[in-house]
C-alpha cells in the first residue's frame, strides 16, 4: 500500500546522482538496503513535495536539495537504524497529499519507527498530527511569529494552528514579540493550554527547551525561526532569531526525546538560496536530530524509579510536596502531578521548575499540567 503513495528514494534524481565518501550519510542510506522489513529501524527520513495552499512559491522543492547537502554529512549510526524511504507523491489535489502524508505516517509509527520529515508548506504539520492517531497530542512549534492569521490572503501555512484538533497541547518555542499580538497569542495558548518561550529567554538558557520538545509528539520547525543572514532560503526575512547553532541543539532534543516524535523541517524556499547555504543549514539541522535519535535512551521513570534522584519540596498553598525526580547521568527532570482525575502522572520539566518550588513558587507546568487532567 505505501509502495503507492510514495516515490522511493532510489528512483530520485538526488540519490541516484549522489557520489560521496564512503563514510558519509548518503552511502550509508544508498546501501542500507530495503526498509520495509527492516526490524532495527529508528528513524525514517520522509521527503513531501506539497506547497499548493502557500503563497509562497518553490517550497515543494525543498526536499530534494536538503536531502542533497544532508548525504554529503558523515553517517551517524550503524546502516539499520536510519532509512530514507522517498518523497510522498503529490495527490492530483493538496487533500489527497494529506491523506497520504497521513496514511504513511500513522504505517511508520505502528511499526515505532520516528520520521524526520522535510517540507514543504508548514500546513503540513495537520496530517502530521492526524497520522499518530492519538487523542491529547502536544504539538511544539520553532518558529518566530504564530502562524494563526485569518483572511484570504493569507495561505494555509500561515493560520495552520487555528485548525488544530480541539484537544491538542501546543508550545512555542522562539517567538518575537514584535511580530504577533500578545494578547492573540495568550488566546491561542490558553485555547491549546500551552505555553511558549520567547526567543529571549530560550537564548538566556536553551536547557528551558529540552522539556517542551521532550515531551512533544510532533515538533514543527519553521525555517524562517532563524536569522536571515544565517539561513538563506526565507520567505519572510528578519535580522533576527535563532543562530545555527542553536537550532542544531533544539533538533538534537528532538531526536533525543524519549517518546516517538514526528519532527518537519518547513519552509525552507530554494529559488532564494542561490549558494545553497540555507539548504547546507537544514542538512545540518537534521544531522543533529538523527545522531540524538540514535544515541538515545529510553530514560522515562518507572514504578518506584530507583535509580532517579528523587527531591520533594513543599511549596504553600499544596497539600502534599512536590516530587521532582532526576535522572542521575542525563540530569534530565521529571515532576509528578495528581490530576484532576486524581491520577499521579510524571510530566517533563527543568531544573528552573524545581528551583522555583524551592522558592516557595508553583511552577507553571505544574499547575498547567493539573488543570488538563
Amino acid at each position: 500500500m505505501l509502495n503507492d503513495l510514495l516515490i522511493p528514494a532510489n528512483e530520485l534524481t538526488v540519490v541516484r546522482l549522489f557520489q560521496g565518501a564512503s563514510d558519509s550519510l548518503g552511502m550509508q542510506l544508498v546501501h542500507s538496503g530495503p526498509w520495509a522489513g527492516n526490524e532495527k529501524l529508528k528513524v525514517a527520513i520522509l521527503g513531501i513535495p506539497e506547497s499548493r495552499l502557500s503563497r509562497f512559491d518553490g517550497l515543494e522543492n525543498a526536499p530534494d536539495l536538503i536531502r542533497e547537502q544532508l548525504y554529503q554529512l558523515t553517517s551517524v549510526s550503524e546502516p539499520a537504524l536510519v532509512a530514507d524511504i522517498g518523497n510522498v507523491r503529490p495527490g492530483n489535489t493538496p487533500a489527497d497529499t494529506y491523506a497520504a502524508v497521513r496514511m504513511i505516517v500513522e504505517s511508520l509509527v505502528a511499526k515505532g519507527v520516528q520520521v524526520l520529515v522535510f517540507g514543504g508548506s508548514q500546513d503540513l504539520t495537520l496530517p502530521l498530527l492526524a497520522g499518530k492517531q492519538k487523542s491529547g497530542q502536544i504539538l511544539t512549534v520553532i518558529d518566530d511569529r504564530p502562524d494563526y492569521k485569518a483572511g484570504e490572503e493569507f495561505g494555509a501555512d500561515e493560520n495552520f494552528l487555528g485548525k488544530l484538533p480541539a484537544d491538542t497541547t501546543l508550545h512555542l518555542l522562539g517567538t518575537q514579540a514584535y511580530f504577533s499580538s500578545p494578547d492573540k497569542t495568550e488566546d491561542l495558548l490558553k485555547q491549546y493550554r500551552g505555553s511558549q518561550l520567547p526567543l529571549g529567554d530560550l537564548r538566556e538558557n536553551i536547557r528551558e527547551s529540552e522539556p517542551m520538545l521532550r515531551e512533544a509528539d510532533v515538533i514543527s520547525f519553521d525555517f524562517g525561526a532563524l536569522k536571515a543572514h544565517e539561513a538563506p532560503g526565507q520567505q519572510r526575512l528578519s535580522p533576527n532569531g535563532l543562530y545555527g547553532e542553536e537550532a542544531c541543539q533544539l533538533a538534537w532534543y528532538a531526536g533525543m526525546s524519549t517518546r516517538l516524535n514526528i519532527t518537519g523541517i518547513f519552509g525552507y524556499a530554494p529559488s532564494l538560496d542561490l549558494q545553497r547555504w540555507g539548504a547546507v543549514m537544514a542538512a545540518q539541522i537534521a544531522w543533529y536530530f538523527l545522531k540524538g535519535a540514535v544515541k538515545q535512551k529510553d530514560e522515562e521513570p518507572r514504578g518506584e524509579a530507583p535509580d532517579f534522584l528523587h527531591l520533594l519540596v513543599t511549596v504553600e498553598g499544596l497539600d502534599e510536596p512536590i516530587v521532582f525526580l532526576k535522572h542521575p547521568q542525563s540530569g534530565r527532570w521529571w515532576m509528578e502531578v495528581n490530576s484532576k482525575k486524581n491520577e499521579e502522572v510524571r510530566i517533563a520539566c527543568s531544573e528552573n521548575d524545581y528551583l522555583l518550588a524551592q522558592k516557595n513558587e508553583i511552577p507553571e507546568r505544574w499547575i498547567r499540567h493539573w488543570g488538563i487532567g
